[in-house]
This record gives C-alpha cells, structure tokens and sequence, in this order.
C-alpha cells in the first residue's frame, strides 16, 4: 500500500466486499485503502478523523445498498455508504455504557474496535468486541448499544455469528471462548461441551 508520508502502513484489516467486489484494508496510522483488484490501492479514509483502524466489516442493506464500516483505535465507529468515497462517525459508540473504562493494558493504553460483525439476518443489528471494553450490540445500526460482558473478562478479542443459527454467538476473549444461543444475554464456555 505505497503512501506518503507512510510507503508502507502496516495492515490491521482487510475484507473483500462482494457487491463491488472490492478489496478494503484498515492500516496503523494511515486509515483505510480501497483496490479494485488488490494489486493497486488508494486512499479511501475522507471522513475518517481517526486513522488507525483496526477492523472492516459489510452489510447488505434494504434495497441492496451497503454499508462499510471501520472501528478505530481509540475506539470508534465509522460507516461509509459510498463503498468507501466518505466515512461518517457512528456517534452512538460515543455513549455506550462503561465507555469511560475501555482501555488497551499497553500503550498508547487505548481501546480499540477488535471485530465487527453484523447480524446475517438483520443489517441493522451490530455487534463489537472492544479490547478492552467488552461486548456491545445494538439492534439500531449503531444510534444505542447494550454490553454484553456480564460475568466475563472484558477483554473482547473476536465475536462469530453463527450464518444460519439465529442467536448464536461465539466469543474468543484473552482467557476463554463462550456461545451464547440467545444473541448474547447468556453465556456459557466452551470448554464446558462435549
């Protein structure tokens, strides 16, 4: 990803968009790149007031639209509805509950957006794992978020949603992987299965 004042930004994340077809990478410290074929790459991070950028997901919205997004270290959201030309901050990340507590053990002792992974069955349903922060969901595309760490480590590194189970979450932290079958409210560990 050759870019001044950065030739070579190193790469947190990146995703394949299918509708466009496009490649997107989230980088440290240079925001997020947009290729046509992942061979030549562009700046694609107006909008983006924080440039390092830890996770990209898609959602296929009503209409057939999508929707990009990119979670940022410190942790935030954004959203882009022109596959990437413009991002616009989630601002409801702003208010969840237990915000003032997200903090990374090491420096810079930031939290940061470690996954996002949105609901196959409704576009508008998102879910976060914040290291460290926790679980968040929230069911209106970002304006409120619920926490669902009760009674677990906070130090949420990746959630799965099961593609055709409704409800089924799984959830890798730094000291346990969980399932939860009811979208989040009840966990138990994995290692607890047989």
């Amino acid at each position: 990803l050759p870019v001044a004042p950065h030739p070579d930004p190193p790469v947190c994340a990146l995703r394949r968009e299918p509708v466009s077809g496009n490649f997107y990478a989230g980088t440290h410290d240079a925001g997020v790149f947009v290729s046509p074929d992942g061979r030549h790459w562009q700046a694609a991070s107006t909008g983006l007031d924080i440039t390092n950028v830890f996770s990209l997901a898609s959602a296929r919205r009503p209409g057939g639209k999508v929707r990009l997004y990119a979670g940022t270290e410190p942790a935030a959201l954004f959203q882009s509805d022109d596959f990437g030309s413009t991002w616009a901050r989630v601002t409801g990340l702003d208010s969840a509950p237990g915000r003032d507590t997200w903090m990374f053990p090491a420096p810079p002792f930031l939290g940061h957006v470690k996954t996002i992974a949105v609901n196959p069955f409704d576009a508008d349903h998102l879910y976060l794992a914040v290291e460290q922060g926790g679980l968040y969901s929230s069911t209106d595309a970002g304006r409120t978020w619920t926490d669902h760490t009760a009674g677990m480590p906070n130090d949420a590194h990746r959630v799965l949603l099961h593609p055709t189970r409704r409800g089924r979450l799984y959830l890798a932290n730094g000291f346990f992987f969980n399932r939860s079958d009811d979208g989040g409210h009840t966990w138990f560990e994995m290692k607890d299965q047989t």
